[in-house]
This record gives C-alpha cells, sequence and structure tokens, in this order.
C-alpha cells in the first residue's frame, strides 16, 4: 500500500477522544450561540431605531429624540465586531482539534480548550508591546484608516462584515441628521447642541474602533489565518511543557505550608 501523504500523530486513548469529540461539539455549540447573538444585536438596533424614531416623532420634534437610538445602536456595532473577534479564535482553534481527532501529527500537542486558551492569553501578553501612548494611538488610527479603505473596496472578502458595518454606520448617520435638521429648524437649546456634539464626538470614536476591528479580522491579528498560526505556536509542545511547568511552579507556591512542628 502506498503511502498517503498524512503522517499520524501518537495513539489517543479512547477517553481521549471522546473528551475531544465533546469539545468540539461545545465549542460548535458556543461559535452557534455567538453568531445568534450577533444577529439579535444587529435586530436589535435596526428594531429599536424605528422605534424610538417613531415614538420620538409623536412627542415632538426635538434632538434628544433622533440622538436616544444611539444609546443602542452604538453598544451593538462595538459587541458585534468583538464577537466576531471570538469567533475567528475558536475557528483557529477547531482546525487544530480536528486534527488531533483525526490523529495527525501536526507537531502539537493536546491539552484541552481552557488550558490552551490560557496559553493563547499568556502569550498574547508576553507579545504585547508597551508602546506610549501616542504611538499606539497612532497606530490604532493608521489600522481604522486601512479598515475604512478595505471596507470601500468593490471585492471584499467577507460581505457579510461589511454589510453590517455600513448598516451600522447608517443607522448612526440617520440618527445624528434627523437631529441636526431639526437643530436647525427649530432653534435648540444649547444644551441640546451639547448633546449633539457629544454624540458626533462617541459617534467617531466607535466607528474608528470598529473599523480597527474590522481591519484586523479581515487581515490583521484577528484574522483566520493569524489565529491559525498563533494557535499553532500556542499547542506546540515546547510551548505547552513550559505553560505545565509554570502552573506546577506556581500551584507549589500557593500550596498551604503546615503548621505543625515537632516540640520537643
Amino acid at each position: 500500500m502506498g503511502n498517503t501523504g498524512k503522517k499520524k500523530g501518537p495513539k489517543r486513548s479512547d477517553n481521549q477522544e471522546a473528551v475531544q469529540l465533546q469539545e468540539r461539539q461545545l465549542l460548535k455549540s458556543e461559535m452557534q450561540d455567538l453568531k445568534a447573538c450577533q444577529v439579535r444585536y444587529l435586530s436589535i438596533a435596526v428594531t429599536a431605531t424605528g422605534v424610538m424614531l417613531g415614538f420620538g416623532q409623536k412627542f415632538g420634534d426635538a434632538i434628544p429624540y433622533y440622538l436616544a437610538p444611539l444609546v443602542i445602536i452604538l453598544p451593538c456595532w462595538v459587541v458585534f465586531f468583538d464577537k466576531a473577534t471570538s469567533i475567528t479564535r475558536i475557528t483557529g482553534y477547531s482546525k487544530y482539534l480536528e486534527a488531533f481527532l483525526q490523529g495527525l501529527d501536526t507537531n502539537t500537542k493536546y491539552v484541552g480548550w481552557e488550558n490552551a486558551l490560557s496559553i493563547f492569553r499568556q502569550r498574547q501578553q508576553r507579545n504585547a508591546t508597551a508602546a506610549p501612548l501616542r504611538e499606539r494611538f497612532w497606530q490604532s488610527l493608521h489600522s481604522a484608516r486601512s479598515g475604512l479603505q478595505t471596507i470601500l473596496r468593490f471585492e471584499f472578502p467577507y460581505r457579510y462584515w461589511k454589510i453590517t458595518w455600513l448598516t451600522f454606520a447608517a443607522l448612526t448617520i440617520l440618527c445624528l441628521g434627523l437631529a441636526l435638521r431639526t437643530g436647525w429648524r427649530g432653534g435648540a437649546e444649547t444644551d441640546e447642541w451639547f448633546a449633539f456634539a457629544g454624540s458626533v464626538v462617541i459617534t467617531v470614536l466607535v466607528a474608528l474602533h470598529t473599523l480597527y476591528l474590522l481591519e484586523h479580522l479581515v487581515s490583521g491579528k484577528f484574522s483566520y489565518k493569524q489565529n491559525s498560526s498563533e494557535w499553532g505556536q500556542c499547542l506546540d509542545a515546547n510551548e505547552v511543557e513550559e505553560y505545565i511547568r509554570r502552573e506546577l511552579q506556581e500551584g507549589s507556591k500557593s500550596m498551604p505550608r503546615s503548621g505543625c512542628s515537632e516540640t520537643g
């Protein structure tokens, strides 16, 4: 028989395989929950905007009525793309979990999702650059600008993210536009203009943050490709052994010492 070209990994026990199968099912359920949560947040933002704008027009034509939906739109906007980063992270790990289940040798070691996630976060902390605040700000701004350029391209790799971002942006612009029109027509009070200006500032910050997330989801540190690469390093046998060694050392330090002593 010829070689299939796939190198088999170390033999697993039936118990370990059962654990891996259960973990795969749990991660699939978690991803489904995350995706359902995304749809729910988008639906809430759209529905709440329509309802609140409708009620606002019935009670009067004032800036606060049109700014009210932003209280729901902006948090939903951020949470939606934050959930997307969790989905790409789980997807990257699932690739290696499938390899473990198939018994393929990927030069990685199975330690379970919780332990693997601890290694992942520890690596992120170690690799985090202690750059000055100003430098980090300009880096984030550059990523946000790249995200805007990416989303305006005709051929966008992930249309679902693009459509969602544009939907949130359109809802926000609608609310701000109606508030601005009302202010110009009705001669709004000073405090209303302050509320409008504050809403614009917060909206810009949210838009920049979500563009930053979007750019990294497409081609940066939150992307499927980068997550897969990062998980490969996290699950490397040497990395896993180092993690276990650190955990054992910390465990031995935290163990309470015996209070018994011999008294002659």
